[in-house]
């Protein structure tokens, strides 16, 4: 991935993005208001460190007001890496990302992934059914 086309899809994200932000349904404003990461903090009851990654910052911004200072939340693009140390989680999520990125990012992320859980961890994906309709789908057949 070139840095060009690396910096357009990071604008093109940020863009689809805005306007999603401007008109939420339930479901999107439960996983990205921070509304699921909120529930997981509940369930941990404190004991976890628990921390968000979005691309744009007014999906951080909902995700502040949803979490106070409960959750770190990070920006950055995960088309270009994660922005964590390697070995630092137990349990890593993906809600819907996975069917958005370039297929050329799709092998990266999940290194990535790899590289930030600590032995014995676990990733959760989510993908939608749409996903088939997309490029980075043909990575799963």
């Amino acid at each position: 991935m070139t840095q060009k086309s690396i910096e357009n899809y990071a604008a093109l994200k940020r863009s689809v993005y805005r306007e999603y932000s401007r008109s939420y349904d339930e479901d999107r404003d439960r996983f990205v208001s921070g509304q699921l990461l909120r529930q997981v903090a509940d369930r941990t009851q404190g004991k976890g460190v628990l921390v968000g990654l979005d691309l744009t910052p007014d999906m951080l911004r909902l995700a502040r007001l949803e979490l106070g200072g409960r959750v770190n939340l990070v920006e950055g693009n995960a088309a270009t890496g994660l922005p964590f140390r390697e070995k630092s989680f137990d349990v890593v999520t993906s809600l819907n990302l996975v069917q958005e990125l370039p297929t050329n990012a799709v092998t990266p992320l999940f290194d990535g992934v790899y590289r930030i859980l600590r032995p014995g961890g676990v990733f959760r994906a989510v993908i939608p059914c749409m996903a088939d309709k997309n490029p980075a789908a043909d990575m799963f057949r």
